[in-house]
């Protein structure tokens, strides 16, 4: 997405809704640092209260850049920012790097700084890729943030690769409402938008 198109989106949204946060998230928005951190400027200057990024931290690889992304995060208004570590994203990045993101943003002063968490069953299960991110959390436990744990969902490849861990559920019930009948989106209180 290009920012133009962000700024427009977020223009749109708060004429017509007092939107108490904004979210940029997936695939990994820091593969695309200036776009992101000009769209948070911009929700900032709506004056949105709550700005948030979820990131799997692989703008930390190196600690001096990590520290001026962070400032830059910090001035653009980020106020609450979930870094990704499990065993799933250890696969692909050190944790060398979502450790200086979170140290970084920490001493930029960002106020809330946690950790994502993907788990099968939770940070106490028995099965390897729960042990691994057990292990991952204790290493990381020094920096003394708080953890946020999501289930992974049976879903994509989480099918294919851990069809033996997850538990198979029978259909049950009536269909639940469409998510969206019966709003008619006048009034959002929230935006999220993905930048790629």
């Amino acid at each position: 997405m290009q920012v133009k198109d962000a700024h427009n989106y977020l223009a749109e949204a708060t004429a017509v809704s007092d939107l108490k946060s904004f979210m940029i998230f997936g695939g990994e928005p820091m593969l695309y640092p200036k776009r992101v951190i000009a769209i948070f400027n911009k929700a900032s200057q709506f004056g949105i209260p709550k700005i948030e990024m979820i990131t799997n931290g692989v703008w930390g690889k190196n600690k001096a850049t990590a520290e001026k992304i962070a400032r830059k995060l910090k001035a653009a208004g980020v106020n609450d920012l979930n870094i990704s570590v499990d065993a799933f994203h250890l696969q692909f990045i050190p944790l060398e790097y979502p450790r200086n993101a979170a140290l970084s943003s920490l001493k930029a002063g960002i106020e809330n700084v946690t950790w994502n968490v993907a788990v099968i069953d939770s940070i106490n299960a028995s099965n390897e890729y729960d042990k691994k991110t057990a292990q991952i959390l204790k290493t990381l436990q020094p920096i003394g943030l708080d953890i946020g744990t999501v289930r992974i969902v049976p879903a994509g490849r989480a099918i294919q690769n851990l069809r033996q861990y997850l538990t198979p559920t029978s259909l049950y019930g009536p269909c639940e409402e469409e998510p969206l009948e019966g709003n008619t989106l006048t009034n959002p209180e929230s935006i999220t938008i993905e930048p790629s």
